[in-house]
């Protein structure tokens, strides 16, 4: 039940397109774009002042690493905001090494807003939220198209289903819970997204990223 007054909006945030239009109808969702580069290393700097300016060259490249994804600058900001991380240039120095990692951003965690519990969820465990209750063939398809590189590039949608070994129903469901994009006609994938499918821990058991002409 939804419940406001004659002043009041409900405002949902969520990956999945299905729940925004069940939530608001077409006319009333929005998609969000990540930022771009310079207005992501300006949120990054913006929560973590101190780090950014002790090491000013690998602060943008971080920005770009994650895409402009606003939730992994807010959990890369607040890291490196620590005292421990940005009072001196050689600390700062040391944490924007650690962050370089694709695997150690996907385990920074924060508590996600409106959670019942006080448990940290992992960024890592927040994109899993995403893939719970799809299909198996749908998950194993996502993590097969890590195998591609990662946005900027893009692959044919034929190459998708030929690596992920899916059809292009199920790769609708993955654009449409925003675990895929549609760049015209052809495909991409967010650089984090890429990082996640990637993880060693992973079913996709591919370890190189493929060509992405064709």
């Amino acid at each position: 039940m939804r419940c406001v007054g004659p002043n009041g909006v409900h405002l949902l945030t969520t990956r999945n397109q299905e729940i925004a239009r069940d939530f608001a109808a077409q006319q009333g969702t929005q998609d969000v774009p990540v930022l771009d580069d310079p207005d992501a290393f300006d949120m990054l700097k913006s929560l973590a002042p101190e780090a950014c300016d002790g090491d000013p060259e690998a602060a943008p490249k971080l920005a770009e690493a994650v895409g402009g994804l606003p939730l992994a600058l807010e959990l890369l900001g607040r890291y490196l905001a620590a005292p421990e991380r940005s009072y001196f240039a050689d600390l700062s120095a040391e944490a924007f090494a650690e962050m370089a990692d694709p695997n150690r951003r996907l385990e920074l965690a924060q508590r996600r807003l409106g959670a019942i519990t006080s448990e940290d969820r992992t960024l890592s465990e927040t994109i899993s939220l995403s893939l719970e209750d799809l299909q198996a063939g749908a998950v194993s398809g996502f993590y097969a198209l890590g195998a591609f590189a990662s946005k900027p590039e893009t692959f044919d949608p034929d190459a998708a289903v030929a690596v992920a070994d899916v059809d292009s129903r199920t790769l609708a469901l993955l654009i449409s819970r925003s675990l895929l994009e549609k760049d015209g006609e052809r495909l991409t994938l967010h650089q984090t997204l890429a990082d996640f499918a990637r993880q060693p821990s992973q079913e996709s058991g591919i370890e190189k990223p493929v060509s992405s002409e064709g």
